[in-house]
């Protein structure tokens, strides 16, 4: 069989490539987006949920949010009930690019699903999610077995 995530690679590739070009006025990459809707939508959210809800490592969200945060679309604070742990909150800058960027990726959706017809576009969505849980459920598992084995 041939490889599915060398499309879902590409897909993910060319939108990113996309909304950084989209978005180039308003000093965002294309990957600080995602950061920006998970950050409108659970003001508060510590940098160790924001790395679990978007899959990435605590590294990345270190350098990302600082980058957000220069630009002024978000601001830390020292979390009260743990003092080693920030919290992350919007500014008034990222509330207000919010709708842009939902409107945004409205418009991506519809363009790169717009030639299917409804039927088609329920069945995508439907094995879409399907891989997407399946690889988180992969994910976690995989991370279990390397902690079974390990020599600690």
């Amino acid at each position: 069989m041939e490889r599915i995530m060398k499309y879902i690679n590409r897909v993910y590739r060319a939108s990113i490539i996309d909304r950084a070009e989209a978005f180039e006025d308003e000093d965002l990459f294309g990957t600080q987006l995602s950061y920006i809707l998970q950050v409108v939508r659970n003001p508060g959210l510590s940098q160790d949920a924001l790395a679990r809800s978007l899959f990435v490592n605590k590294s990345s969200v270190t350098r990302q949010i600082k980058s957000l945060e220069k630009t002024g679309y978000v601001r830390r604070e020292v979390d009260e009930t743990d003092r080693r742990a920030k919290k992350i909150y919007p500014t008034d800058r990222a509330l207000a690019v919010y709708p842009e960027i939902m409107a945004y990726l409205e418009q991506w959706n519809d363009e790169l699903t717009g030639d299917l017809s409804p039927e088609e576009q329920d069945e995508l969505l439907y094995w879409v999610r399907y891989l997407a849980r399946k690889a988180t459920d992969l994910q976690i598992q995989h991370a279990l077995e390397r902690q079974e084995n390990s020599p600690c």
